[in-house]
């Protein structure tokens, strides 16, 4: 039986991704490609071997004058992923993004790291040029935060959707109904025709 560990292997060797082990035995690092060039990643497993984190390395290092404002973007930015979230070390400046999930099996594992990657990559594209806009040039976080909910309005977590889904009021409604519309209308007709003849 192919063990977690074994399915990560045969992953990054099938999609011909250079890697290699770290003296931790449930961890290995290996070099992603992306839009901006190839940064460095990590796959850790967990010691129970039922959940694995990926970890993606920014090509960007936050100097400490510019941290703070950074991480004011990244939380308005990690609000509105569905999945994934860029991390900020306020004490080197090191800003990654960070996947995490449950696995179980290594089809688990082939599945999730699939997803892992190209989430990443997508992230990286649509949000690294606009974190450059507000740690290298300086752009408002409120000025580049609008610009960019123009041009990517509908990235939103599911989760903000499925919180309205609940309705109690629904099943009341059709109680009300009934009893306050249907009834009113009788008495008022007769009354407003009769005035008109007795004058």
């Amino acid at each position: 039986m192919t063990s977690p560990m074994e399915a990560i292997i045969h992953y990054l060797q099938a999609n011909e991704l250079r890697f290699w082990k770290s003296d931790e035995d449930n961890l290995v690092f290996f070099d992603f490609p992306t839009t901006y060039g190839t940064v460095l990643g990590s796959l850790r497993l967990r010691r129970d071997q039922e959940g694995l984190g990926c970890r993606i390395i920014v090509p960007l290092c936050i100097i400490p004058t510019r941290r703070a404002v950074t991480a004011e973007f990244i939380n308005l930015v990690n609000a509105e992923l569905a999945w994934g979230q860029f991390q900020l070390d306020l004490n080197d400046g090191e800003l990654i993004f960070f996947l995490a999930m449950e696995c179980t099996d290594h089809t688990t594992i082939e599945a999730y790291l699939n997803s892992a990657l190209k989430t990443a990559n997508e992230a990286l594209k649509v949000y690294f040029l606009r974190i450059v806009d507000v740690v290298v040039c300086g752009i408002s976080v409120e000025l580049v935060w609008t610009k960019l909910q123009a041009v990517v309005p509908s990235r939103k977590k599911p989760s903000s959707t499925l919180r309205t889904l609940p309705t109690p009021p629904l099943p009341t409604k059709p109680k009300r109904r009934p009893s306050s519309k249907p009834k009113p209308p009788p008495p008022e007709k007769p009354d407003s025709d009769s005035e008109p003849r007795a004058e």
